[in-house]
């Protein structure tokens, strides 16, 4: 999976059809590399619309 490309068409099919505007919050969906901070597969999905764990915060959930 290009994961790059991925999340560039989450911005653009996820988060900006929800009002996310701030071109920071869109850059740093974009350019971070979700994929890095999620276990490997089968549970690395860092593009999917769903909640995530995170050891640190408990759970990434939809920015909106």
């Amino acid at each position: 999976m290009d994961y790059a490309d991925a999340r560039k068409r989450m911005v653009d099919g996820q988060l900006r059809p929800n009002r996310v505007t701030d071109p920071r919050v869109l850059d740093a969906m974009r350019d971070l590399p979700r994929e890095e901070f999620l276990p490997p597969p089968p549970g690395r999905a860092p593009i999917r619309t769903r909640t995530c764990p995170c050891r640190a915060a408990g759970a990434w959930s939809r920015p909106w």
